[in-house]
């Protein structure tokens, strides 16, 4: 199966070459866990090989968003203007508040229009959805969200653009805020927080292995950064063979010295040699 890298050191590594092109995953983790951040280095990620990518804000406006970015990833967008487009949601469903108003645009087959028109004019191979759970505020019952939800990653997979999606961790244990999304999805990405500690565990990715459990992650000079968990590589094989230590009357004690692929401990107190 063909591979999207993420651009994100480490994470292509425990997810065998990053996410599977043309599918839904979902990052879902608590406020400060770096989800915008991750979506983000998805989108410059395929800039750099020369993909348009597609940053659709529900919850946050990009002009916030960009205000708290490192200087760095503002220089890139900059640079990448004509690779990376907007779809900034979050800045008219502020603006139909403001003015008391219902304002078209908020209607989901409106905004899925819009998404379809920008995937299939500018070549869109990359989409980044910041904030979905966001359009349950404008929406009358849970019922309609889930079709909205439903509507949407219909149209993603149609359009066969590979996708990544943030959602809220709560506290019932779901990944999203309805549970639906990530039963949508393709996989699904856990990001969090213990104390100073970070971490992302892939839960789930469908037609493709990966590095399971928890993986340390840190943000180093703003740029995400993941450390694969050591792996053991399984029995090694057994040997008779050994291994001199140099010690004539220990390696005659030890019949001509230490099996080959052991590990020994030498321990006594210090000054014993």
């Amino acid at each position: 199966m063909k591979k999207e890298p993420t651009g994100i050191e480490g994470f292509d590594e425990i997810s065998r070459g990053g996410l599977n092109a043309g599918s839904i995953n979902l990052i879902s983790g608590r406020p400060g866990t770096g989800k915008t951040l991750f979506g983000i280095s998805f989108i410059f990620a395929g800039a750099e090989q020369g993909e348009k990518g597609l940053f659709v804000t529900f919850e946050e406006s990009i002009e916030s968003i960009v205000e708290n970015l490192d200087p760095n990833y503002v220089e890139r967008l900059k640079k990448y203007h004509d690779k990376v487009l907007v779809n900034d949601i979050a800045a008219l469903r502020t603006k139909a508040r403001m003015e008391r108003e219902t304002i078209e645009v908020l209607n989901i087959d409106v905004i899925t229009n819009s998404l379809r028109t920008q995937i299939e004019r500018e070549g869109i191979k990359r989409v980044f959805i910041d904030g979905l759970s966001a359009l349950s505020v404008s929406l009358p019952s849970e019922e309609d969200y889930k079709r909205s939800v439903f509507l949407i990653f219909s149209l993603l997979r149609q359009m066969r653009v590979t996708t990544l999606i943030t959602s809220e961790f709560v506290e019932t244990g779901r990944f999203s805020k309805s549970g639906y999304e990530e039963f949508l999805a393709d996989s699904l990405i856990l990001l969090s927080k213990d104390g100073w500690k970070r971490y992302v565990e892939i839960i789930k990715m469908r037609g493709s292995d990966f590095s399971a459990g928890r993986h340390f992650l840190k943000i180093v000079s703003s740029n995400l950064v993941v450390y694969p968990r050591l792996k053991v590589s399984g029995k090694g094989k057994r040997t008779n063979e050994r291994i001199r230590t140099g010690i004539a009357g220990l390696d005659a004690m030890l019949s001509g010295g230490l099996l080959k692929g052991t590990t020994t401990l030498v321990s006594g107190p210090s000054g014993v040699g």
